[in-house]
């Protein structure tokens, strides 16, 4: 259990899930081309709207096009508690977005004949002779097959048990030289933080300066990179955003157990999100993950890049070269420092970053000649969504016409004699034939005597079928013989039907077929399959809910649906049972060799 809890925070850090305020401030390159004003309007709108119905209690946006215009927008909050708002000058801890820095650090220097690319660590590093057979390239791409430190158990809980304390790279990798190795280096890849600490004592090595100041001399200062550095936790920065973690939709990512929290040493918790900001000392990722910086810096850093200001073209082609590697046990396309990812526009190429609280995403766009960064200060967020729609308005012109709806200020019930389920939901309505479905942006969060707290909702899809849209969620389970909880919200064919003017309809037991929830948990399979489901929650008909859908068309496959809900739950195990009992459901149900569901023996 330990070693799960230690794995989610440590791998989740270091990868590298109205009211609110819009800001955008303009910045260009060149100050003659104007970046354009109904664009810029309609990626302000698509930033409130995503913000409405995410976690994201703010988010910062860089966006550089091919004409060189560029733009910084700013929406939310940076602090929940203080209610600050967020601005394009806020710094985050944009996590592994710190890796593209530091490999255009290393490979400068090889191509100034300080490092050989192929050269044994030990060649700069003699005192760890037993990875002599790993080469300075094999560490930039993640093929050293050395273990990660995140997963080394007792190295990390002392580390978290003093966030205080700073600890030399040394001191970190020394963690590492009594595990075993992942695989013989080279021949394969695997996502390890290891690999760029390693890479920072190098360039302390052969520079004899701090990797920080090689960093600065090299790729800061020179880009003018006014809000960016490497954080060795000597810097009180007041520019710094608050980052939040929602264990419900985090925890799932490694299978991680309720009360997961319990193990963070004076654990802050604001609105029922734990915050991150300080969690950790930043020494403890140092090269591999500690940098600050803004959407700003990290836009200017990947043009740079890319347009091959900072090394020469064979280098540069050198760095942009992937192999398959290994991420949260699935594979990514990984260079010198770089992640190539498809997406519906187009390829992209750079570098995603994960931290206590904090996501970071930035990358361009070859095909187009864009170059996006946009942070968020919530863990985890499942941005695809947005940046694809975001990419939409940039290549295709901004939408006829785009408003942003927030729910009505009473929509949201609290608890009374049970709980509810508060639903914001945005996404895809996908057709049930064509898969893998394509997720969408959802907030859930549970009315209980204790208050509203988070309630799952990572990896989100609609899904349409026989007139139905039924939207699945994942959240982490409270329970330890399952792995996940999996949350299902029916809406009928009539849904959309008997609104009044705002979209809104009360749900009751006359027509609670029209949005029904269901909330199972799950054991899986070594594939990640459930293979055993249980029902551990169900509408609760004696009480009243409501139902808010945006667009008052009948939901249709290849439509964006909008909705918001409020939705009476039970817990109590005959309710359950009985309503079950009522719908043919069996209160577990078991996969069986036919690839169906059936009541569990």
């Amino acid at each position: 259990m330990y070693q799960r809890v230690v794995r989610f925070f440590l791998v989740c850090v270091f990868l590298s899930i109205s009211a609110m305020l819009m800001v955008a401030c303009g910045s260009s390159e060149d100050a003659s081309v104007e970046f354009d004003t109904k664009l810029a309007g309609a990626i302000e709108t698509l930033m409130q709207d995503h913000i409405v119905y995410s976690q994201d209690p703010g988010m910062t946006l860089t966006v550089r096009l091919a004409n060189g215009a560029m733009q910084d927008f700013a929406t939310g909050v940076a602090d929940v508690a203080a209610q600050k708002d967020m601005t394009a000058e806020t710094a985050f801890r944009v996590g592994s977005n710190t890796k593209p820095i530091v490999a255009v650090t290393v490979l400068q220097l090889v191509e100034e004949g300080l490092i050989g690319l192929d050269d044994p660590l030990t060649e700069y590093l003699p005192e760890y002779s037993e990875w002599s057979n790993i080469s300075v390239r094999q560490l930039l791409n993640m093929r050293s097959g050395l273990k990660d430190f995140l997963a080394v158990l007792g190295f990390m809980l002392d580390a978290m048990g003093h966030p205080e304390t700073p600890l030399t790279p040394a001191e970190v990798v020394e963690a590492v030289r009594s595990e075993p190795m992942d695989f013989e280096p080279g021949t394969s890849g695997k996502y390890t933080n290891t690999s760029y600490l390693l890479l920072g004592m190098i360039i302390e090595q052969v520079t004899g300066n701090t990797a920080g100041d090689e960093i600065n001399a090299r790729v800061i200062q020179p880009l003018g990179l006014n809000n960016t550095y490497l954080d060795i936790g000597s810097t009180q920065n007041a520019a710094l955003a608050h980052g939040y973690i929602d264990m419900s939709v985090a925890g799932p990512i490694l299978g991680l157990p309720a009360g997961t929290d319990m193990f963070i040493p004076d654990v802050i918790e604001v609105e029922g999100l734990i915050d991150g900001t300080n969690l950790l000392h930043p020494t403890v990722t140092w090269t591999s993950g500690s940098l600050v910086s803004t959407a700003h810096d990290m836009a200017v850093f990947s043009h740079a890049l890319f347009s091959g200001q900072l090394l020469g073209h064979d280098m540069l082609e050198e760095m942009k070269h992937t192999q398959e590697a290994s991420l949260f046990n699935g594979p990514v396309q990984y260079g010198l420092g770089l992640q190539a990812r498809p997406t519906a526009h187009g390829s992209s190429i750079g570098h995603g970053g994960l931290n206590f609280g904090y996501q970071a995403a930035t990358y361009f766009f070859p095909e187009h000649d864009v170059v996006i960064s946009h942070l968020h200060n919530f863990l985890v967020d499942m941005y695809d969504p947005f940046q694809d729609e975001l990419m939409g308005i940039i290549l295709n012109g901004p939408p006829a016409s785009y408003t942003v709806y927030t729910p009505p200020e009473d929509l949201f019930k609290d608890f009374d004699t049970d709980q509810y389920i508060n639903v914001k939901f945005k996404g895809l309505v996908n057709d049930a034939a064509v898969k893998p479905a394509k997720t969408g942006t959802m907030t859930m969060r549970l009315a209980t005597e204790d208050g509203s707290i988070p309630y799952g909702g990572l990896l989100p899809s609609a899904v349409l079928e026989d007139g139905r849209v039924t939207i699945t969620s994942v959240g982490l389970t409270d329970t330890k013989d399952f792995h996940i909880r999996l949350t299902f919200i029916s809406l009928g064919p009539n849904a959309a039907n008997n609104l009044d003017d705002t979209g809104r309809k009360a749900v009751t037991m006359a027509n609670i077929d029209d949005a029904f929830v269901m909330v199972a948990d799950a054991q899986l399979d070594e594939d990640q399959n459930p293979v055993r489901m249980c029902y551990m929650a169900i509408t609760d008909s004696t009480r009243t809910g409501d139902l808010v859908m945006v667009e008052s068309a009948k939901p249709e496959a290849g439509s964006t649906m909008r909705m918001f809900a409020s939705l009476p739950v039970t817990e109590d195990p005959d309710t359950v049972a009985a309503t079950l009992s009522f719908m043919g459901f069996p209160a577990c149900a078991c996969m069986g060799d036919d690839g169906e569901y059936h009541e569990c023996e």
